[in-house]
């Protein structure tokens, strides 16, 4: 390129697709009622209890719930494996920690006792390397001991927090409990609504693009959230048997999907002239500075205009999906 001469360029843009909403206000939704049982409640103590629990040394045979340490070896075509290299365990019976065949051959051994025995693991054994094949397991009891419960008293509920009684203790599950339930059928009809509203809607051709940094997206989310598990992503991929492409090509139809549905609430915002004001923004900033405090961003970063417009568009998606529950969800 020369100072004063003529320049020229081409340019391939990826257009948002046009969409025409179906008469998505006509569609009803129903809420369906949340209850909490007795036992629900009843289950949520005995949990408690169980994490509170006093384990006794005893002398007697292995049963379910007893705590069990024990060293084991594992073999596999008479070679110890790197899995079962001596290995010192301890672990409640019948909590699922280990596998059920091993934790059946444990019952009835005592304190003291030596065993040997095998078991296949099945076809579709998340660790490709042991799926199908039999196992030797050697294993060596060092103790045994029983899990005595407290008594879900008044005093015992008080080691909780703030309850006086039992009785505020079931009362505060119960409502907590009902909480619960009432997001998750919150959540469901809010998925709900959107999909009947995707289902009656007509759009363009989706832009390759987008349902690529979608799919990306989609997975650099599913790999926080392993990590987050303390779960290595290479480790989950083993698990699953599946390669990143694997889960690519399987995110794909989700993607798109999730760019429609997004598409719809962008759409009904701009039909329906929804606005966000900047009080709305400054207060949404403030709240993010405080939750983000020491995590290396800086005041600047939030009055930027970059993450102002980001905050702004989610504050009227926000505004949205509520206008479309207010419009569709019917209320008991």
């Amino acid at each position: 390129m020369a100072r004063g001469s003529d320049f020229e360029y081409e340019a391939i843009f990826s257009l948002i697709p046009e969409i025409k909403l179906g008469d998505w206000k006509d569609l009803k939704v129903s809420k369906k009622p949340v209850e909490v049982k007795d036992d629900e409640v009843e289950k949520i103590i005995l949990d408690l209890r169980e994490q509170r629990a006093d384990f006794i040394p005893i002398d007697r045979g292995i049963t379910k719930g007893d705590q069990v340490e024990m060293e084991y070896e594992m073999y596999m075509d008479n070679l110890r494996t790197e899995e079962g290299k001596q290995k010192t365990d301890k672990m409640i019976i019948g909590r699922g920690l280990f596998l059920p065949e091993v934790e059946e051959n444990l019952i009835g051994l005592k304190a003291g006792d030596e065993k040997s025995f095998k078991i296949t693991y099945k076809q579709d054994y998340a660790q490709k390397r042991f799926a199908g094949k039999a196992v030797e397991f050697r294993v060596a009891i060092k103790g045994v001991c029983e899990a005595k419960l407290p008594e879900a008293t008044d005093e015992w509920a008080k080691s909780f927090g703030n309850f006086e009684n039992i009785g505020q203790l079931r009362e505060a599950i119960k409502k907590n409990l009902l909480s619960e339930k009432e997001t998750k059928e919150e959540e469901r009809t809010e998925l709900e609504a959107l999909d009947l509203i995707l289902n009656t809607a007509t759009f363009g051709d989706i832009p390759e693009i987008l349902v690529s940094s979608e799919t990306e997206n989609m997975l650099a989310e599913l790999k926080q959230s392993t990590e987050h598990q303390k779960l290595s992503f290479v480790k989950y991929l083993e698990m699953i048997k599946k390669t990143e492409d694997d889960l690519r090509k399987e995110f794909t139809a989700k993607a798109e999907k999730r760019i429609k549905t997004t598409l719809i609430i962008r759409e009904i915002a701009k039909l329906e002239n929804l606005k966000v004001s900047d009080e709305e923004i400054e207060e949404e900033m403030e709240i993010a500075k405080g939750e983000h405090a020491g995590h290396g961003h800086k005041d600047e970063y939030y009055e930027s205009g970059e993450f102002r417009d980001r905050l702004e568009n989610i504050l009227l998606s926000r505004k949205a999906v509520r206008f479309i529950k207010d419009q569709i969800i019917e209320k008991k």
